[in-house]
């Protein structure tokens, strides 16, 4: 078991059922994406949903530790470290052994390249060269799902350094982080036509997705005090995520402007969450009546699960992210007038032109 991270060790840290339900809105409708289970037709979006997640714990993370005076760059990179390698190089391993008994001569060397790419967090590189992921190539790439993985871990070599200069800086930690979202969020809109693979698989056209979770780390925008206000936010970010994850396909231009539905509906749930009010998520997960088998509470699972562990989280095109726990927070050690409380956090497949526009098994 990976050792507990700084959010997991603090005794003041309370649970968020919030996000884990939204890590399951992110985990299933790509797994039935995958299995091609109607009319999930645009589950690849869970992926962009985790990053946003992932963008928010981070920050939250780096946030209260640079507030704290205990911010380091290298038990940053340990902790993730840590965390990531153990299970997956299990599954790597696990992948290459099964796959030199079920998979031809070609198709195993191919495999062999993706996985020294995985091993080197630049599968998602690999895949946009050689692949995609709606072609029918990419429905036989085993390891198709860790592009996610390597998205977020190249982003991660430079954004605690982004949030360190902004911090030492003064405090501009939000103008930094929106000024970057923007520009990436317009390379992202100037590739999805011209070069939707690009689009899909780099890290800098993904990266305003992973921002704006970390912009609302900062308390970027207002609490909501009422609790209806509150339900409202997060059913709007429910039906948000729901016009994609069933409005979408393989044939949907994304991301680009597209991917404002899963990020916005995401951020609003998440907003949600901070007003320390129950909204219509955590109401559904928490009602005293539910059984412990219930529906509600089995999807809350998921959403647990897949924080657990690298693998269960790269298993679905999700993220490693190096927090596992969903926490509950006051305002953000980098927010104006913020206290020394800490903030909540929590741990987050999208499109690109192919000649094959079939969904990836």
């Amino acid at each position: 078991m990976p050792a507990p991270t700084a959010l997991e060790a603090s005794p003041s840290v309370a649970y968020r059922r919030d996000i884990d339900g939204l890590r399951a809105l992110a985990v299933l409708p790509v797994l039935f994406y995958h299995v091609r289970l109607w009319p999930f037709s645009g589950g690849f979006i869970g992926v962009d949903i985790f990053f946003v997640i992932s963008g928010y714990l981070i920050a939250s993370i780096i946030a209260r530790e640079l507030a704290e005076g205990r911010f380091s760059l290298t038990d940053f990179y340990v902790r993730r470290i840590r965390r990531i390698f153990p299970a997956l190089f299990a599954t790597i391993a696990v992948t290459i052994i099964a796959g030199s008994q079920i998979l031809l001569p070609l198709d195993y060397r191919a495999l062999g390249l993706s996985a020294a790419a995985t091993v080197l967090f630049a599968s998602n590189l690999h895949f946009a060269r050689h692949s995609g992921y709606f072609g029918s190539a990419a429905e036989e790439a085993p390891l198709l799902h860790t592009w996610s993985l390597a998205v977020e871990e190249q982003f991660y070599i430079l954004f605690p350094l982004l949030m360190l200069c902004a911090f030492r800086a003064g405090g501009r930690t939000r103008l930094l982080l929106g000024v970057a979202a923007l520009l990436s969020f317009a390379t992202a809109l100037l590739l999805v036509d011209r070069a939707p693979v690009l689009a899909f698989y780099l890290p800098f056209p993904r990266a305003w997705e992973l921002l704006a979770g970390a912009l609302l780390a900062t308390d970027m925008l207002p609490p909501l005090r009422n609790r209806w206000a509150a339900q409202l936010c997060a059913l709007a970010g429910v039906a948000s995520i729901g016009w994609a994850l069933f409005g979408f396909s393989s044939a949907t231009a994304f991301p680009g402007l597209n991917a404002l539905y899963p990020v916005l509906g995401a951020l609003l749930i998440l907003h949600a969450g901070q007003s320390g009010s129950r909204s219509a998520i955590c109401w559904a997960a928490r009602c005293p009546w539910r059984s412990a088998a219930s529906p509600i509470r089995s999807i809350c699972g998921t959403g647990r699960l897949s924080s657990s562990g690298p693998i269960a989280r790269t298993a679905t095109g999700g993220c490693g992210s190096s927090c596992s726990s969903s926490c509950s927070h006051s305002s953000s050690p980098l927010s104006p007038g913020a206290s020394s409380r800490s903030r909540s956090a929590g741990p987050v497949a999208s499109r690109q032109a192919a000649p094959s526009r079939s969904p990836a098994r």
